[in-house]
């Protein structure tokens, strides 16, 4: 049985099946990939590949800020 979580995303919010992947989420929002390395989730960093399992607050981190050249 699939289940529906909440993500947001630039003060947006909107509805995704459990499990997709945070770069799916910044994919569907038009972001380039490539400029990310990591994202926080609820305040944690996180790689692009994990699976969203609970609502979410997403906040891209950009591979030239001062946090993304420490990931």
């Amino acid at each position: 049985m699939s289940s529906e979580i909440t993500v947001t995303l630039d003060g947006n919010s909107r509805s995704v099946q459990s499990g997709t992947l945070v770069r799916d989420i910044l994919k569907d929002e038009g972001r380039r990939l490539r400029d990310f390395v990591a994202a926080r989730v609820n305040g944690k960093i996180v790689d692009l590949s994990r699976p969203l399992t609970e609502d979410a607050a997403i906040e891209p981190i950009p591979a030239d800020s001062p946090e993304g050249v420490d990931v």
